[in-house]
């Protein structure tokens, strides 16, 4: 399966535009958009962001990040079906599964959670999972915030500002691959109990990445406009 994984957009319409026109002769399977589509809504903008997007692949899921307008939490008009957010859907061999949002920041921005505000969402969560999948199927995350302490949560003043909560399920779950973003200069590709972890770089910069997967075999390309 071939993920196309961007984050982080802000709202820059240019840079969707240009990444489209810059793949049109790419085939992907999926697109997977962790969070950020707007700067603070409205919600009209994520709609015209997925529809641009559409024109690359028209499986695309997405979580909402913390600068996204609230009532994005329950989907883009439109496009609810690949909301990920405290959901789960079947793609191919995989279970895709998320949670939007941050952790609390100094910049009271729309959509954020305290750490046991992101317990209880993700116990939920949990038992969401053991109703759709088996034991043996291969986990996809997407989380706009990134684990804590590691180097996809680091500001650039070295301060940790991701979620331990979220690094403890992963390392609980086990996803053969994480999807986050929040951390502009947190880009980067890192292993965490044995799950691949990915921070695409926000697109509003021009990053984005790409992963191939066989399996349970998960390939990461970081790439740039």
């Amino acid at each position: 399966m071939r993920v196309l994984i961007l984050s982080d957009i802000h709202g820059a319409v240019k840079k969707v535009r240009k990444l489209r026109s810059l793949l049109s002769d790419v085939r992907y399977d999926v697109i997977v958009v962790a969070g950020d589509l707007t700067d603070f809504g409205p919600i009209n903008l994520a709609k015209d962001i997925i529809d641009i997007l559409s024109a690359i692949s028209n499986r695309i899921y997405y979580v909402a990040g913390n600068c996204d307008p609230p009532e994005m939490l329950n989907g883009i008009p439109g496009w609810e079906e690949g909301n990920l957010h405290l959901n789960a859907v079947i793609v191919e061999d995989y279970l895709l599964f998320g949670i939007g949002g941050s952790t609390i920041t100094p910049f009271n921005t729309f959509i954020e959670f305290s750490e046991e505000e992101m317990l209880e969402m993700l116990n939920s969560l949990s038992k969401t999972l053991e109703d759709k999948s088996g034991l043996e199927t291969l986990k996809i995350m997407v989380s706009h915030t990134p684990p804590w302490n590691t180097p996809l949560d680091t500001t650039f003043s070295k301060i940790h500002v991701g979620s331990i909560t979220i690094r403890e399920f992963i390392q609980r779950i086990k996803p053969i691959l994480v999807i986050v973003g929040h951390i502009h200069e947190g880009r980067g590709v890192i292993e965490l109990g044995g799950s691949v972890v990915v921070n695409p770089g926000p697109l509003r910069s021009g990053y984005y990445a790409e992963a191939n997967i066989i399996g349970d075999r998960v390939n990461i390309e970081l790439k740039k406009l």
